[in-house]
């Protein structure tokens, strides 16, 4: 019998089933092994190292037996490596621990007891609703099928056991070899795996899994920032994961925005005043490899940590964002939208030869992130710049790769809006733009007025 995914791509052919009824609820076969370094994903180990290999691989094991369990179906772990003892002590003394038993991965997989969902450990995307979707598909289905990135797949589902050739085709199956086969039928469904990757891409994953060991510096240029530094300070004790270090580069405060600082367990340091002194000042002082420079009035996402290390992974992105929401008494969802626009436009009016190449422009209230080695390389922002220090920083860093600004909110205070009024607000912003792309540096900082 031949099957295909109901969502457009085609993903199993079966063997010869024996018949059986499957309408039964499946129980969940997770195949796992014990995190010993040198012996738990070795396929990281270059990148990783023995130790943060095995760290990864528990942690996607945690992850696993947690979203089994969210399922409500029942499940069973189906180890190697070690005693089941080690396994119910790390995982719970309720869980129910089969040995997996000798022989090829064919040979494994025929002893699970069917109807089964059968679930690898190294899945960062698994989510119980998935699992829950696969036994709801089991029931109409001959097989259900979650393919991964690498041409293999994350589950494998079946409501009958697998007898014969069976068991080496389940076995050697891929993606694409089940694809070409199963044009035409009807008998199997694909779970959605659109953001599930299989455990085997080590910076990815590590971003993934939020277990990279990369610190995060949070750099604070300030200048008389008393009335925002508190909700910053508590915005800041909630994120997880915590940074490496929080650093405020005072500019000459008058208010107690220092001593708001030290009481929050922020590391200060004084800078000449300037938004681009500070942040070079900041970005030198910091000591984490991966920085985030956030303006006093900004809030980021509390998983911010984990989103600068999944986004920095990515070797080809130089620079990024997060998408600014501006906020206050009212959300300003019209000059929120203007400078989301502006990170396109503003290049292609004053950067042609930027835009073509995808350049976007950030903006200082987008709470962009950056590696400190590569800030450091292109000579970190301009000095002297008052205001528009990120458009020059954006331009450098084009040299180096790909400026992204990632899908997650960071709400920044609207008091320039609240002071000024939307359309001169707008105007400002507009003008300060085009004086930056002109060149005429010396006007920018007294065409965009303090508002503290």
């Amino acid at each position: 019998q031949r099957g295909n995914a109901r969502h457009g791509h085609i993903l199993w052919e079966s063997p010869r089933l024996v018949a059986m009824p499957h309408r039964m609820t499946p129980e969940i076969a997770i195949f796992a092994r014990w995190p010993e370094p040198g012996k738990a994903k070795t396929r990281l180990i270059p990148a990783l190292g023995a130790e943060g290999a095995a760290k990864l691989y528990a942690r996607l094991l945690e992850l696993t037996v947690r979203e089994a369990r969210a399922s409500g179906l029942p499940f069973h772990l189906r180890i190697t490596g070690d005693d089941p003892v080690r396994f119910r002590d790390w995982l719970g003394d309720d869980l129910d621990v089969r040995d997996q038993g000798g022989g090829d991965l064919g040979e494994k997989l025929a002893r699970v007891p069917t109807p089964c969902l059968m679930i690898g450990s190294d899945c960062p995307g698994l989510t119980a609703a998935l699992l829950r979707e696969a036994a709801d598909a089991l029931a109409e289905h001959e097989a259900v099928i979650g393919p991964a990135d690498d041409g293999g797949y994350w589950l494998l589902a079946l409501p009958r056991p697998l007898r014969g050739h069976g068991v080496e085709y389940a076995a050697s199956l891929s993606r694409n070899h089940a694809a070409a086969r199963c044009a035409r039928s009807r008998s199997a469904y694909s779970a959605r795996t659109d953001r599930h990757r299989h455990g085997r891409r080590p910076r990815r994953m590590a971003g993934s899994a939020g277990l990279s060991d990369a610190g995060v510096a949070i750099i604070v240029p300030v200048l008389n920032e008393a009335a925002a530094i508190p909700a910053l300070a508590a915005h800041f004790a909630k994120l997880d994961p915590s940074p490496e270090e929080i650093v405020m580069v005072d500019g000459g405060s008058e208010d107690d925005s220092v001593a708001l600082a030290q009481e929050a367990g922020w590391r200060v340091i004084t800078a000449q005043r300037g938004r681009a002194l500070q942040i070079n000042a900041g970005v030198a002082a910091a000591t984490a490899p991966l920085v985030c420079v956030v303006h006093a009035d900004s809030l980021p996402p509390v998983d911010m940590v984990a989103v600068i290390r999944e986004t920095l992974a990515n070797q080809r992105i130089a620079l990024a964002s997060f998408t600014p929401l501006i906020t206050g008494a009212k959300t300003r969802w019209l000059t929120s939208a203007h400078n989301y626009v502006k990170t396109w436009y503003a290049p292609l009016i004053t950067r042609p030869h930027l835009f073509v190449r995808g350049v976007r422009l950030l903006f200082g209230d987008h709470a962009m992130f950056f590696r400190r080695k590569d800030f450091l390389a292109i000579g970190g922002c301009t000095p002297g710049d008052i205001v528009m220090e990120e458009a020059d920083l954006c331009v450098k860093f084009a040299q180096l790769g790909r400026i992204r600004m990632v899908p997650r909110i960071v709400r920044t205070s609207d008091r320039r809006i609240a002071a000024w009024g939307p359309i001169k607000a707008n105007w400002i912003y507009f003008k300060v733009g085009i004086l930056w792309a002109l060149g005429l540096r010396d006007r920018m900082a007294r065409d965009y007025p303090d508002i503290r």
